[in-house]
């Protein structure tokens, strides 16, 4: 059973995920095939909901950074800790 930060990084992950195929970037099933090369897993178990925080993370990431390079999201000012 997720806790809350993982089903919160659940979402943040989806959030981005999504944007890749609702922008235009690739289809929905090329999304996730994208995914599934991107966390080195069979396609039948590239899906957020099965993974844990590391994934999530990369997911979040990996989606961010194809974003950002195709003009589909400005990069987020990080602020100085």
């Amino acid at each position: 059973m997720a806790n809350g930060k993982l089903r919160a990084m659940r979402n943040t992950a989806h959030r981005y995920f999504d944007m890749i195929h609702k922008s235009g970037l690739m289809t929905k099933n090329e999304a996730y095939q994208w995914l599934a090369y991107k966390v080195c897993a069979p396609l039948s178990q590239a899906h957020i909901g099965l993974m844990g925080e590391y994934y999530c993370q990369q997911v979040i990431d990996e989606s961010k950074k194809l974003l950002i390079s195709r003009g589909k999201l400005r990069e987020e000012k990080r602020e100085a800790g």
